[in-house]
């Protein structure tokens, strides 16, 4: 009979993060065993015992806790921050006339300003939709005059396109 030599093959473990192996690794020389060592000893209890331990993850899932509620709190300040925006946005495009009737030239200004950054903030309006943002536009008097003033003034600035559909694109270029 011939003695045939045994080739153990060398099994690495992979760990997950470099600091883990590192604290595996000072565990075990903590308690004096080596890699080889401490899993021989994991397989003989498994295959003894039949039971398996399993890995404690018990650090891992309180961190996993901890970033979740982190994670609902910064949700939570999101939406609020979201529903502010909103708000704030919807107060911004509703143009309020100060006068009802006849405009002043000074009002007229103001209006047409408020009326030039709608279109800007919106990027693409219609003529309509620009209407509807103006707070009850029917008791200005001239107020289609004047939105085809400021179309046409943004027209000539090159700051605005009017397309086939009568909507006004804003495309931003300044001549002057």
């Amino acid at each position: 009979m011939s003695i045939q030599k045994s080739r153990a093959k060398r099994q690495e473990f992979e760990y997950r993060t470099e600091e883990l192996k590192i604290m595996h690794i000072a565990k075990l020389q903590e308690m004096g065993i080596t890699r080889t060592k401490f899993f021989n000893q994991c397989v003989d209890q498994f295959l003894h015992t039949g039971e398996y331990q399993g890995v404690d993850n018990s650090g891992t899932k309180l961190k996993i806790n901890q970033l979740e509620e982190e994670n609902e709190r910064l949700r939570a300040a999101l939406s609020i921050k979201e529903g502010a925006l909103k708000q704030t946005k919807g107060e911004l495009r509703t143009i309020r006339a100060e006068t009802i009737g006849p405009l002043n030239p000074q009002e007229s200004l103001n209006l047409s300003i408020q009326i030039e950054s709608a279109i800007k903030e919106a990027g693409s309006i219609t003529r309509r939709d620009l209407l509807l943002l103006i707070e009850e536009p029917e008791k200005i008097e001239g107020i289609h005059g004047l939105l085809q003033q400021v179309e046409l003034r943004l027209t000539q600035q090159a700051k605005i396109v009017i397309t086939n559909g009568g909507e006004l694109q804003w495309i931003g270029i300044n001549l002057n």
